[in-house]
C-alpha cells in the first residue's frame, strides 16, 4: 500500500490522470501551498469539495505549466492529472488541507476485449463530429485519441470530456474494474449517440415545430 501525505485542492472539478484543468489560484493558502508545491517539483490532491470523508476518491496534480503571474501573487496554470488516490485522513496544520492518502490501480484486467474498446472509439468519434469543433481541432483530439494503446487511458479522456455530470465522473475515477469502465462508457455513449439520433429525426421531420412540441 502507497501511503503518503500530501496537500489536498478540493474543488467541484473532477481530474483524471493524463488530463490537463486549467486553475485560477487566489487564495492566500492556495497561493503557498502552489509555491510549495513548485518548488518541491510536488503533487497535490484533487477531490470533491462537499467530500472530504475517509474513502473519498480523488486524483494528484502537478503544476504542467504556470500560464501568467500576476503582482498579487495570483496565477494562472494548468495541472496535469497523475495517480488515483483515497482518502485515510484530513490534516489542518497548515493554512490550507492536507491529506493522509493511498494510491490504488486497477485490478488485473479481465474482460476488456479489443472488440469492444473499438467500439467504445467509434461511439466516441461519432460523440467528437457533433461537437462543432473547427476541422482542425477535430483532427488534434482524434490524433490524440489514435495515439492511446492503453483502454485505462482511453477511458480517462472519454470520461473527462463527453459531458458526465461530477458524481458520475467520481464513480468512474473510482472504478477498479477495467471491463466495468468499458462498458459504463460504452452504455453512456450508446445513450447519447441515440438521444442525437431521435433529436435529428424530430427536427427532420416538416410539420415539427420545437415551441409546440
Amino acid at each position: 500500500m502507497d501511503e503518503r501525505t500530501i496537500p489536498l485542492f478540493p474543488l467541484p472539478s473532477v481530474l483524471f490522470p493524463k488530463m490537463l484543468l486549467p486553475l485560477h489560484i487566489f487564495e492566500e493558502r492556495y497561493k503557498e501551498m502552489i509555491d510549495r508545491c513548485l518548488t518541491d517539483r510536488g503533487e497535490f490532491g484533487i477531490l470533491a469539495n462537499d467530500d472530504l470523508e475517509s474513502g473519498s476518491v480523488g486524483c494528484t496534480a502537478l503544476v504542467h505549466r504556470v500560464i501568467r503571474r500576476y503582482d498579487d501573487g495570483r496565477m494562472d496554470l494548468l495541472a496535469v492529472g497523475k495517480n488515483r488516490f483515497r482518502l485515510l485522513e484530513v490534516m489542518e496544520e497548515r493554512p490550507y488541507l492536507e491529506g493522509r492518502v493511498e494510491y490504488f490501480e486497477d485490478l488485473p484486467d479481465a474482460g476488456v476485449t479489443r472488440a469492444r474498446i473499438e467500439r467504445m472509439l467509434r461511439l466516441y468519434r461519432s460523440f467528437i463530429s457533433r461537437l462543432g469543433l473547427e476541422q482542425q481541432q477535430k483532427r488534434d483530439l482524434d490524433e490524440i485519441v489514435s495515439d492511446i494503446e492503453i483502454e485505462r487511458d482511453l477511458s480517462y479522456v472519454i470520461g473527462q470530456t463527453i459531458g458526465l455530470d461530477a458524481e458520475a465522473q467520481r464513480r468512474l475515477l473510482a472504478q477498479t474494474d477495467p471491463a466495468g469502465r468499458v462498458l459504463y462508457l460504452l452504455n453512456e455513449l450508446r445513450r447519447q449517440d441515440q438521444v442525437h439520433d431521435l433529436a435529428r429525426q424530430l427536427f427532420e421531420k416538416e410539420d415539427f415545430d420545437p415551441q409546440v412540441n
